[in-house]
C-alpha cells in the first residue's frame, strides 16, 4: 500500500468531506447529554429508581404471588367471621297507672341515670354468673372453649361473659341493645336470649321483693297504728266518762258558777260577820243557806222535825240542779222545783228557829253557826276550786287525745290507700320489658378476612417492592447510562448505548432494529469525531471485563466511519481471545503479530474487507500470537505511527482493562480510548478500577458506551422508524 495515497500533507485523504467540529445542542432525557455525557452538576441519584427496581419486575412478582399465596392461605384458614346476635330492651319511661298514683307508676325522674343503672346491672356479676350457669350455655362452643369450664369457676367466665358483651343505649330512646359475637351465630343467640332473660327475671324478683318489703312495713305500721288508735280511743271514753258529760264546756261552766256562789256567799258571810256588833236575831239566820248536816249544832241533829226537813230540802235542791241542767233555768218545771226549794227552805228555817237557845247563849250559838258556816264555805271552795283545776287538766289532756286520735285516725286512712294501691297497681305496665329477643343471623358481623386478605396483599406489595428496592440498591451492575454517570467522575463523556439484539452484527438495514443499531452509532461517531478532530487518529476499544461488547462496537464504528468516506483500520490487539479476526473468519491469517515484529510488511498484513475503506489487521496465526509481548516491546508504538499516516482512522479492538495489560499499553499509545460496557454485565467496582488503571497509565478517555439496553434512548430510533412506516399515522 502506498502510504500517500489519497492523504494530503497532513495525512488525511483528499477526497474525504471536512467533518466540521459543531456541535449539536440537544438534551438527553434523565439528565445526560449524549454526546458530552452527564451534565456537569448531575449527582449520583439516592432516591427511589424505578426504572432500577422494574429490572427485577419477575423476582419481585415471585415474591409479591408468595406472599399473597402465604398471607391468604393463613388467612382463611386460621380466622374466623364472628356471628353477633341482638336484643332490644324496653326501659319506660313513663308508666301509665291503673286507678292510684304510685312510686313505681308515672314519670320517672332522674330517668338518664335510672337507664344508666340498669345497663350496668345487665353486666353485674349477679346477672353474668345466672347466665353461665344455665346448662344451655355450659353447653356451648364459647363456655367450653373456657378455662371456667373444666375448673368450673362461674365467677371467672361471668367476667369474661361481661367483658365480651356489648351493652349499648340507643341514643334518643328508651331501648338498651344487648349483643355479643361467637363464632357460632347460634350460640350467640342462646347467649343473648339467656342474658335477657336473666336480667329480666332479677329485675323482677328485685321488684317483687321490694314490693313485699313495702308492703310488710305497710302492714307493720298498720298494726302499730291500730294498736295506737285503740289506746287512745280507751283513754278519750276514760277521761268523757270522768267529766260526766260529753258537753265538756258545759261541765267546766258550771263549776266555775257554783263557785262563784260560793265565793260570793263566803263575802256575804264575812261581811255579815264584820258588822253586826250586836247578837244576831234568830231569824236571821233564814236568809243564809241551810248548814249541812254534819256542820248543824247537836240540837239541831237531835231533832226528827229538823232532820226530816233538812232531808227534803237537800232532795229539793239536787232535783233543782237536775232540772237546771235538762231544762235551763227559764224552763217551768225549774221554776216549779225552785219555789219547792224555797218552802223546803223556809220550813227549814223556822225549824231551827224553834230550837235555837235565846240571850247570850243564842248570841254565841249564832257565833259558832257562822263560824261552822265559814270554814264550810271555806272547805267548799277549795275543794271546787281543786276540782275545777282537775277538770282543766283533764280536758287540756281529752283535748291532746282527741288531737292525737285524729292525727292517728288520718293516718291509718293514708296507710289503708297505700295497701290498697299497692295491690291494685300490681297490675300496671311493668317498666322493663323485652322489646325483641335475640335473632339468629348468618350473615357474619364481623368477617376481617377480607380485611387481612388486602392487608397481606398490601404487605406482599411492599415486601416485593423492598425487595426489589434493596437489590437495586445493592446491585453493583451497570443498567442504564445513570449508571455509568453515577459510576465514574464528572466529565466523563457519554458516547451512546446500543441496544440488545441477538446478532448486532448481522442486523440490516432493512428492520427496524438495524436501524437502531445503525442510528446509534452515527450518534457514537458523530461524538468520536468532535473529540478527535479533523485530523483522524487512533482510538482503543477496550472494557473493564471480558465479553462486554467491545469487538461488536469496534466493528460497527469502523463501518460506520468507512461509510462515510473515512478509511479505517481495525486492528484485532486481542492475542488471547481474536474475536473480530474470528468474525472476518481471519483467525489462522498472518497479522499483527509479524506486522509489529517486521517479519510481514504493512501491505500483506493488513485485508481489505468487503466495505468500502474498511480495512482490518488480524492478530495473526496462533503460534505467533503465544508472543504476548508484542504491544510492549515498542515495535508497536511504531506500527502505530506508520497506520496512522495510512489511514484516517485506527480502531484498535484490545484485550479487557482488567484482564491483561495489553490495553493499558495500546491506550498509553492511542490518541485516545473509547471504554465499552455491557447493560446487565459489567459491575461498578469494575468500571472504577478501569478507569483508574486506564488513567494511571495516561491514556485519554474518550467517552463511554453502554451497549446491551433493554429501554431508553437506545430504543428511540428503532421506535421513530416504526412510526415512520406506520401508515396509519399522521406525520410526527
Amino acid at each position: 500500500m502506498n502510504s500517500n495515497n489519497g492523504k494530503n500533507g497532513n495525512g488525511v485523504s483528499n477526497n474525504t468531506p471536512q467533518v466540521a467540529p459543531v456541535r449539536e445542542e440537544r438534551t438527553a432525557p434523565y439528565g445526560v447529554d449524549l454526546f458530552m455525557g452527564p451534565k456537569s452538576g448531575s449527582q449520583p441519584s439516592y432516591g427511589i429508581d424505578l426504572r432500577a427496581i422494574w429490572r427485577y419486575r419477575w423476582s419481585m412478582l415471585l415474591l409479591f404471588v408468595l406472599g399473597v399465596t402465604a398471607a391468604t392461605t393463613v388467612v382463611w384458614t386460621k380466622v374466623e367471621p364472628h356471628y353477633a346476635s341482638k336484643a332490644v330492651i324496653h326501659v319506660a319511661s313513663y308508666v301509665p297507672r291503673v286507678i292510684y298514683k304510685t312510686d313505681d307508676n308515672g314519670k320517672m325522674p332522674l330517668y338518664g341515670a335510672y337507664l344508666n343503672t340498669q345497663v350496668s346491672l345487665i353486666q353485674s356479676p349477679d346477672v353474668m354468673q345466672q347466665v353461665v350457669a344455665r346448662s344451655d350455655v355450659q353447653q356451648t362452643d364459647w363456655y367450653q372453649a373456657s378455662s371456667a369450664a373444666a375448673s368450673g369457676d362461674l365467677a371467672a367466665a361471668g367476667e369474661r361473659l361481661a367483658r365480651q358483651l356489648v351493652v349499648r343505649e340507643r341514643r334518643g330512646t328508651e331501648l338498651v341493645d344487648v349483643s355479643l359475637e361467637t363464632l357460632d351465630p347460634r350460640e350467640s343467640q342462646i347467649i343473648v336470649n339467656a342474658v335477657v332473660e336473666e336480667y329480666k327475671a332479677y329485675w323482677d324478683a328485685n321488684q317483687e321483693s321490694s314490693d313485699i318489703k313495702r308492703r310488710a312495713t305497710l302492714r307493720k305500721q298498720r298494726e302499730q297504728l291500730d294498736t295506737e288508735v285503740s289506746t287512745l280511743f280507751a283513754r278519750r271514753y276514760e277521761l268523757t266518762e270522768q267529766l260526766g258529760s260529753d258537753v265538756h264546756d258545759d261541765v267546766r261552766s258550771q263549776k266555775h258558777a257554783r263557785l262563784n256562789q260560793l265565793r260570793i256567799q263566803l263575802q256575804n258571810l264575812e261581811s255579815d260577820k264584820a258588822m253586826r256588833s250586836v247578837v244576831r236575831p234568830a231569824n236571821d239566820s233564814t236568809s243564809g243557806e241551810t248548814l249541812s248536816s254534819a256542820a248543824a249544832p247537836r240540837a239541831f241533829r237531835e231533832d226528827e222535825t229538823w232532820q226530816t226537813q233538812f232531808a227534803n230540802y237537800e232532795d229539793a235542791r239536787r232535783r233543782l240542779t237536775l232540772a237546771k241542767q235538762q231544762f235551763g233555768n227559764s224552763h217551768p218545771k225549774y221554776l216549779e222545783i225552785a219555789a219547792d226549794v224555797d218552802s223546803a227552805r223556809r220550813a227549814l228555817k223556822m225549824t231551827e228557829a224553834r230550837l235555837m237557845p235565846s240571850g247570850t247563849q243564842a248570841n254565841d250559838f249564832a257565833n259558832e253557826v257562822e263560824k261552822l258556816r265559814e270554814d264550810q264555805l271555806v272547805a267548799a271552795v277549795s275543794e271546787l276550786q281543786a276540782e275545777l283545776a282537775q277538770t282543766d287538766r283533764m280536758m287540756a289532756e281529752l283535748a291532746r287525745t282527741e288531737e292525737r286520735y285524729k292525727e292517728r285516725k288520718l293516718v291509718q286512712k293514708e296507710l289503708d290507700d297505700r295497701l290498697h294501691a299497692l295491690e291494685m297497681e300490681r297490675n300496671a305496665p311493668e317498666r322493663v320489658t323485652i322489646q325483641s329477643a335475640g335473632q339468629l343471623r348468618r350473615k357474619p358481623s364481623t368477617d376481617r378476612r377480607n380485611l387481612y386478605t388486602a392487608c397481606g396483599i398490601a404487605l406482599s406489595f411492599l415486601g416485593a417492592f423492598g425487595a426489589g428496592f434493596v437489590r437495586s440498591r445493592s446491585d453493583r451492575k451497570i443498567h442504564s447510562y445513570q449508571d455509568v454517570s453515577d459510576a465514574l467522575p464528572k466529565g466523563v463523556p457519554f458516547l451512546g448505548q446500543l441496544p440488545r439484539a441477538r446478532d448486532a452484527l448481522g442486523e440490516g438495514e432493512d428492520t427496524l432494529l438495524g436501524r437502531a443499531i445503525r442510528e446509534n452509532m452515527r450518534i457514537v461517531r458523530t461524538m468520536l469525531l468532535q473529540k478527535l478532530g479533523n485530523d483522524g487518529g487512533a482510538v482503543v476499544i477496550t472494557s473493564p471485563e471480558a465479553s462486554s461488547g467491545k469487538t461488536t462496537v469496534s466493528i460497527l464504528l469502523a463501518r460506520s466511519l468507512a461509510a462515510m468516506g473515512k478509511r479505517t483500520l481495525l486492528v484485532d490487539a486481542d492475542l488471547l481471545h481474536p474475536s473480530a479476526s474470528r468474525y472476518f473468519e481471519l483467525i489462522e491469517q498472518r497479522g499483527l503479530c509479524c506486522a509489529v515484529a517486521g517479519d510481514l510488511s504493512d501491505e500483506e498484513a493488513i485485508i481489505p474487507t468487503d466495505n468500502e475503506n474498511l480495512f482490518i489487521l488480524p492478530t495473526g496465526e496462533r503460534h505467533a500470537r503465544g508472543n504476548r509481548d508484542v504491544l510492549a516491546n515498542g515495535k508497536f508504538a511504531g506500527a502505530l505511527h506508520r497506520w496512522k499516516s495510512q489511514f484516517d482512522y485506527v480502531l484498535i479492538d484490545s484485550p479487557p482493562v482488567l484482564a491483561m495489560a495489553d490495553a493499558r499499553i495500546a491506550a498509553s499509545q492511542a490518541d485516545g480510548v473509547v471504554m465499552v460496557m455491557r447493560s446487565d454485565g459489567s459491575r461498578r467496582e469494575e468500571i472504577v478500577e478501569a478507569f483508574a488503571g486506564l488513567s494511571a497509565c495516561g491514556a485519554r478517555l474518550l467517552g463511554t458506551m453502554l451497549v446491551g439496553v433493554r429501554h431508553g434512548t437506545a430504543y428511540y430510533p428503532y421506535d421513530y422508524h416504526r412510526r415512520h412506516l406506520d401508515t396509519s399515522e399522521l406525520l410526527a
